[in-house]
């Protein structure tokens, strides 16, 4: 992480010296990235969507999606999240749910910074039964996964799973642990 962020540093200072500087060093990084360095993958979809002089949403994607895939089980969760949200939902990619939960699942398993969101909707998706086969107790153990690491919404997702099965004690629970997190959509339930 730490080599990621001193990259980040010197990008930034790259494309402050010039245009076309910053031009040969995105160029540079891009010719990296397809050389196969996750590293700096994730740094030009970071810079393409955090820096307003260059900021390309397709560019975004296309790089988060090839660190994940260089990369899936390094500290690239955050990439294979976003991958995710791009086939999720249909921008750049071609709308595929399957995709999106194998890039979630990706997210959500990494070794060493699994991304907690991801694994909130890749629970959306199993109690959905989007891209994925329906399967409501994996839906509830990736919401736990995700509430249990610090993300509100999968307390509230799972909290009303025990709602609709009338466990309403059980519900307030994740509901009152979700308003605690922030998620205040569930609060005073």
């Amino acid at each position: 992480m730490k080599k990621l962020f001193l990259l980040a540093i010197l990008a930034v200072c790259s494309l402050a010296s010039g245009a076309n500087d910053g031009v040969n060093f995105m160029a540079n990084l891009s010719k990296a990235c397809d050389n196969g360095d996750a590293n700096m993958c994730s740094l030009a979809a970071e810079l393409y969507q955090n820096d307003q002089s260059i900021a390309d949403e397709k560019k975004f994607f296309k790089f988060s999606k090839k660190a994940c895939d260089l990369a899936p089980n390094d500290v690239y969760a955050v990439n294979c999240h976003n991958a995710g949200m791009g086939y999720y939902e249909g921008h750049p990619f071609k709308k595929n749910k399957k995709e999106a939960a194998r890039y979630f699942k990706l997210a959500c398993e990494n070794k060493k910074e699994p991304h907690f969101q991801s694994c909130a909707v890749l629970g959306m998706l199993y109690e959905k039964g989007e891209g994925v086969k329906k399967d409501v107790a994996k839906a509830k153990k990736l919401y736990a996964k995700a509430c249990d690491n610090g993300y509100g919404a999968g307390c509230a997702s799972i909290g009303l799973i025990f709602h609709n099965m009338g466990n309403i004690t059980k519900a307030r629970e994740y509901y009152e642990k979700a308003c605690e997190l922030g998620f205040s959509a569930v609060c005073g339930f």
